[in-house]
């Protein structure tokens, strides 16, 4: 069971990752799944999390936004879910927030 002993090497790499060294405190994360195209839904879930407003300009200040794939394929607003990420992420960064994407299968 070789994975065993990757165990604590990944919890000291997520540490890292989410617990900067120079005691700042961790970013506020939120992370929204397979949207597939359902812009309107999308919107009210980031409103909600109050990551943008009603002009759908970023709020979120520090937040980083993670966004686990499938941002299009079944719903009709397709253009308008990747329109809004691609305006978000430059808000986002403006900010010294973030926007992470992970490509999923559609």
């Amino acid at each position: 069971m070789r994975t065993r002993h990757l165990a604590p090497f990944l919890i000291v790499a997520a540490s890292v990752a989410f617990f900067p060294l120079d005691g700042a405190p961790p970013p506020r994360i939120v992370a929204v799944g397979d949207v597939h195209g359902a812009d309107v839904a999308f919107v009210s879930i980031l409103q909600r999390a109050a990551l943008i407003d009603n002009q759908r300009r970023w709020t979120g200040g520090t937040a980083v936004l993670v966004l686990a794939g499938d941002f299009m394929d079944r719903g009709p607003g397709d253009r308008a879910v990747m329109d809004l990420l691609m305006t978000l992420e430059t808000q986002a960064a403006a900010a010294g927030g973030r926007l992470q994407t992970v490509l999923g299968n559609h």
